[in-house]
């Protein structure tokens, strides 16, 4: 009889899940209670009537599927040829092209719509030059489009960093196999090559359409009448006209079971994508030339400066002469000197200090999660796989305020927590699911034959990491 080896990873999983029951779910039945308890104790669906008996509400829920939709799809269009241009061709700059387009998805969302707002606005910089110089109009930045172009430019990024991977990933020898048969060239990247990264291509869809779903900065600065449901929430449960908490959690409630209607649809549509790749021979990049390669290089730089435009407007800003909320002649280090009188030292320290931490713990977190879900498959691991995906689109503030609710504590180290397993302010994506997200496409395609013989010698807690 053979004696059954200890699985040390179970224990990492039940702990996970511990974690995830005091961290995530607990936490949201204080939410759930809260939508369906009124403030007298009784059991009531009113909340959810409200919602979907008033158009307003729920045109929201109608807006941001329109918009998360066709962002989701745009940055999709966009991002995979660039992310192909860069992992198949010798680009010149391509190291810049690679910083350049990291930074464009750095920054908070609201400063992009900010920024847009200063070059596109009714009085924006580039919207007067075109008035003035050629006659032109510019259409409005504010509503559908001005929501769509910013936040295109904002997480296409996110496609060209998931994509580029899994590009590389892809061996060399199916490349020539396929050009031996004569299929090249767009044929092969229709018929081969995305149908070999159809799984990553998936992990950036879903990770495009949750933050374009849960973006609450951007839509509120240029929404105007547009109405999104991450807006409806906040102002619902922070908003200066006086909040209406078990409104509140009705509409968190509704959120979490959109996401979760998105988040299997997506496994279901990963499941029928399900093969390993032996990397064993990369993509050897071509050289650029011709007409090709000049318009390689121009959709590259074009597309990276559209979409770095904003934060170089903002720094320029940032050294003009201003007074009050309005920019004066001439340019001075007097902003900055202001920012530092503000408290703007400790701003910094804090924020590095919770971030550091949080990213250590998401960092561990996501490694371990995405290795379990990939490489121990079971009920459990799927389990902790779709728990981590809860807050997707949950905004910070509900989730914090879940936590007190189910805990009654305050305090740094229930902020510092919770920004590790939510990701921080209203309408954020937690960076852990990011990591998994990442992570799982790239452990799936290391093939199980490189493990298998470390484990039939004995190594099975100590497997070969991909």
């Amino acid at each position: 009889m053979v004696k059954k080896r200890f699985d040390g990873w179970l224990i990492v999983s039940v702990l996970l899940l511990v974690l995830f029951i005091a961290v995530l779910i607990y936490p949201m039945f204080g939410v759930i209670k809260q939508a369906v308890i009124m403030p007298d104790g009784s059991f009531s669906w009113e909340q959810f009537h409200k919602f979907f008996s008033n158009s307003y509400y729920v045109d929201t829920i109608y807006n941001s599927f329109k918009i998360t939709i066709f962002v989701t799809v745009l940055t999709l269009v966009i991002g995979i040829p660039f992310a192909y241009f860069y992992a198949f061709y010798r680009l010149k700059g391509a190291k810049i092209l690679f910083v350049v387009s990291i930074l464009c998805c750095m920054s908070a969302p609201f400063l992009g719509a900010y920024s847009w707002v200063m070059l596109l606005g009714r009085s924006g910089v580039i919207t007067k030059f075109f008035k003035a110089a050629l006659g032109i109009t510019l259409p409005s930045i504010y509503g559908f489009g001005g929501i769509a172009l910013s936040q295109t430019l904002k997480f296409f990024p996110l496609v060209f960093i998931y994509m580029n991977g899994a590009f590389k990933s892809i061996d060399n020898t199916l490349m020539e196999a396929s050009a031996n048969m004569g299929c090249t060239g767009v044929k092969r990247l229709f018929n081969i090559v995305l149908h070999l990264t159809m799984p990553t291509i998936l992990a950036a869809t879903l990770m495009v359409f949750m933050q374009a779903f849960a973006d609450f900065g951007t839509p509120t600065i240029l929404g105007e009448g547009f109405k999104t449901f991450p807006v409806l929430l906040y102002n619902e449960y922070l908003g200066e006209n006086g909040a209406n908490y078990n409104f509140a959690a009705a509409l968190a409630i509704i959120a979490v079971i959109v996401t979760a209607v998105i988040f299997f649809l997506q496994k279901w549509a990963t499941g029928r994508f399900k093969f390993s790749i032996n990397t064993l021979h990369p993509v050897e990049k071509k050289d650029a030339k011709g007409l090709g390669g000049f318009l390689m290089h121009l959709y590259c730089y074009l597309l990276c400066a559209i979409a770095i435009l904003p934060q170089i407007y903002i720094i320029y800003l940032s050294f003009r002469n201003s007074k009050g909320s309005l920019f004066g002649v001439g340019y001075s280090l007097i902003n900055y000197q202001s920012a530092l009188k503000k408290k703007l030292v400790l701003a910094s320290r804090n924020t590095l200090v919770m971030g550091i931490i949080a990213l250590a713990v998401i960092i561990v977190i996501a490694v371990v999660l995405a290795y379990l879900v990939v490489r121990r498959n079971n009920a459990l691991n799927h389990s902790l796989d779709t728990i981590a995906m809860l807050p997707y689109i949950m905004p910070g503030a509900v989730i914090e305020a879940g936590a007190k609710v189910s805990y009654a504590i305050v305090g740094e180290g229930c902020r510092v927590g919770r920004n590790a397993v939510v990701g921080g302010a209203p309408g954020s994506v937690p960076f852990e699911d990011w990591g998994i997200a990442v992570l799982g496409p790239r452990t799936s395609v290391a093939d199980g034959a490189v493990i298998e013989p470390k484990m039939m010698l004995g190594e099975n807690g100590k497997e070969v990491r991909p």
